[in-house]
C-alpha cells in the first residue's frame, strides 16, 4: 500500500478477445514498477464516472514498464473502456493496491484455478510460479469456449479446461475437475479466482483436504484503500475490507 501512486498512463491497446471481453495494455512506469501478482488499480474510465472501477492485474512487465488488465462488459464503465478508449489516450490511473498472492515458504505442488473473468489475476501468478521453478497444474472453466480465449496469452502448458456448454474441454465446472485431480496427486497449495459460489465450493474442499488456500475476492469497491468499508465481506466470522486485507486471503493448514 505504501507504494500507491496516482498515474497518468498510457493506453497502448485495448484488443477484443471475445465476446464482451478485452484485453487492454497501458505504460505505467511508476505502478509496473511496484506492482505484484494478486494486486490491483483503480481506473479512471471516463470523466463523467466519478467512481474508478478496480481490475486485477493480467501482466505486469517491469522492464517494458507495463501493465495488463483483462475485462468483461458489464456496466457504463466498461462499456465506454471498450467503445471509446483510444490508442495513445491518456488514462488517469491508481495502484498498485491491495495484498496479493502468497509464494513463501515455497511450494512445491501448486493447482490455480479460475472460473471466468476471475482468470484475470492468474496469468501474472502463473508467470510468477514459472519463473520460481515451481510445479503447477492450472484448473479453468467458463460457460463456453469464449471465455476461455483469453488463455492464448499464458505460457503454454497442458491445463485442465471446462465449460458448462461442453464447447471446450469437459462438460464439468471446475470444482469437479479439482476434486479429481486431488484424487491422484498431492498438493499443497489452492489458489483460486473466479464466481462466488465456486470459490466457496474450492474452498470447503481445502478445508476438508486441509490444504492451504489463497482465494482473490472480486467484490464491489468505491475507494480501494479501506476508508469507506464498501468492500466489507465477513469471512470465517471476521470483517475483512477486501481492498485492503484482500483482495487475496490465506488460511494456512
Amino acid at each position: 500500500m505504501k507504494h500507491q501512486v496516482v498515474e497518468t498512463v498510457t493506453l497502448l491497446n485495448n484488443e477484443q478477445i471475445a465476446d464482451n471481453l478485452y484485453l487492454a495494455t497501458f505504460k505505467a512506469p511508476l505502478i509496473s514498477a511496484n506492482a505484484n501478482p494478486g494486486q490491483f488499480v483503480l481506473v479512471e474510465t471516463s470523466a463523467d464516472q466519478y467512481l474508478k472501477r478496480p481490475f486485477s492485474f493480467f501482466d505486469i512487465d517491469k522492464v517494458a514498464q507495463t501493465v495488463k488488465i483483462y475485462y468483461e462488459v458489464k456496466g457504463l464503465g466498461t462499456f465506454y473502456m471498450s467503445k471509446h478508449w483510444k490508442v495513445g489516450q491518456q488514462i488517469k490511473m491508481q495502484g498498485p493496491l491491495g495484498s496479493g498472492f502468497i509464494i513463501s515458504p515455497p511450494y512445491h505442488n501448486v493447482v490455480v484455478v479460475g472460473g471466468g473473468i476471475g482468470i484475470a489475476p492468474l496469468k501474472v501468478l502463473i508467470d510468477q510460479l514459472n519463473a520460481q521453478q515451481i510445479n503447477f497444474q492450472g484448473i479453468f472453466g467458463a460457460r463456453n469456449k469464449n471465455g476461455l480465449t483469453i488463455l492464448e496469452h499464458f505460457i503454454k502448458k497442458d491445463y485442465l479446461l471446462s465449460t458448462d456448454d461442453g464447447s471446450l474441454g469437459q462438460p464439468q465446472n471446475v470444482v469437479v475437475s479439482l476434486q479429481q485431480y486431488l484424487q491422484k496427486n498431492k498438493v499443497d497449495l489452492i489458489i483460486t479466482c473466479g464466481p462466488e459460489i465456486m470459490m466457496e465450493k474450492i474452498k470447503a474442499l481445502a478445508e476438508a483436504e486441509q490444504i492451504t488456500y489463497q482465494i482473490s475476492y472480486e467484490n464491489h469497491m468505491a475507494c480501494g484503500t479501506g476508508a469507506c468499508m464498501g468492500c466489507t465481506k465477513n469471512i470465517d466470522g471476521v470483517n475483512k475490507k477486501i481492498c485492503t486485507d484482500g483482495p487475496v486471503i490465506q488460511r494456512v493448514f
